[in-house]
C-alpha cells in the first residue's frame, strides 16, 4: 500500500490550486461593477445572504483563505517551519489589498474603505496565524520521504 508522504504531487496540488482559484476570486470580487452579493451566478443564494448580511466577512474570509494557505505553498524547500514563505506570502496580499481598495477609487459604484483594509488585513493576520498552525499540526501527522521509506 503507497504511503502519503508530505512531498508527494497531489499533495502539493491541492494548495496550488486553491491558491489559483482564490487569486481568481480576489480579482473578480475586488472588481466587479457592484459589490453586492446578490444576484451573483457563481454564489450559491446563502452565501449571497451572508456577504451582504455581513459586508465586512467579504473582505476577511478570502484574504484569511488565501493566507492560511501560505505554509503549505512553501513545498519542499522549507524542511522547518515556513514562517518566510507565509511572511512574502502575507506581504504579497497586503499589497494587493492596498491595490485594489485604491483602484476602486476609479470604478463606478465601488468605493474604497479603510474598514476593508482593516478587515483585509485581520483575515491575513488570522489566517497565517491559522496556517502556521494548521501546517504544524499536517507536519507531524504525515511522514517526510526519509521517515517513510522502509529500513
Amino acid at each position: 500500500m503507497p504511503t502519503l508522504t508530505r512531498h508527494s504531487g497531489l499533495l502539493r496540488l491541492i494548495p496550488w490550486s486553491l491558491a489559483i482559484f482564490l487569486c481568481l476570486v480576489l480579482l473578480y470580487y475586488s472588481f466587479k461593477p457592484e459589490p453586492q452579493f446578490s444576484g451573483d451566478p457563481f454564489l450559491p443564494g446563502w452565501v449571497q445572504w451572508f456577504g451582504d448580511t455581513f459586508p465586512d466577512f467579504r473582505t476577511f474570509v478570502p484574504y484569511f483563505c488565501f493566507a492560511a494557505l501560505g505554509p503549505f505553498l512553501a513545498g519542499r524547500k522549507h524542511q522547518g517551519l515556513p514562517v518566510s514563505a507565509t511572511l512574502w506570502i502575507a506581504i504579497g496580499l497586503e499589497i494587493f489589498l492596498f491595490l485594489s481598495e485604491w483602484i476602486q477609487v476609479y470604478l463606478p459604484q465601488r468605493s474604497a474603505t479603510w474598514m476593508d483594509v482593516f478587515w483585509g488585513t485581520a483575515g491575513i493576520v488570522a489566517g497565517a496565524v491559522s496556517g502556521i498552525g494548521a501546517w504544524k499540526m499536517w507536519s507531524n501527522t504525515v511522514k517526510s520521504p526519509s521517515e517513510s521509506r522502509p529500513e
